[in-house]
């Protein structure tokens, strides 16, 4: 297989969104399992998305702040 230099995997550098599908996915698997725990399902499905959130903007801020004092790396 040709590399192309791209080091990007399933579409999206936040590890967190790889997170959020994989739990979709094994929600998806087990629906028996989902109606049982619906409701710790639900709480970690909202912890996964604020951690998304949460990593994003503290990308776009230490991007933001690289910037402003000029860092190269």
């Amino acid at each position: 297989m040709e590399s192309d230099g791209n080091r990007e995997f399933a579409g999206s550098q936040n590890v967190w969104i790889k997170r959020l599908g994989f739990f979709i996915l094994v929600v998806g698997l087990f629906p028996a399992l989902a109606v049982q725990y619906w409701d710790q399902i639900e709480v970690v499905g909202k912890v996964i998305i604020v951690c998304i959130i949460a990593s994003y903007a503290i990308y776009h801020i230490r991007g933001f702040l690289k910037s402003i004092f000029g860092s190269k790396g």
